[in-house]
């Protein structure tokens, strides 16, 4: 339940069930490249802006 504009209070604890990585051209080129989920070579992913990129990162991590 949403308490105030911004906290959020669960009447039962929440657990991680399951996660998600996406990174950009850096964390490509490190030894445990093959553990993330989706690599990018370019974190702009053809966006027009850098936020716009950012929530589809956040978006397809989601989904993996």
């Amino acid at each position: 339940m949403l308490q105030g504009h911004q906290s959020w209070v669960f009447s039962n604890r929440p657990h991680i069930v399951s996660t998600g990585t996406v990174v950009g051209p850096f964390e490509a080129q490190v030894p445990l490249a093959m553990d993330f989920d989706l690599l990018h070579e370019n974190l702009w992913l053809e966006q027009g802006s850098y936020e716009k990129a950012e929530r589809k990162i956040l978006e397809q991590a989601c989904h993996k």
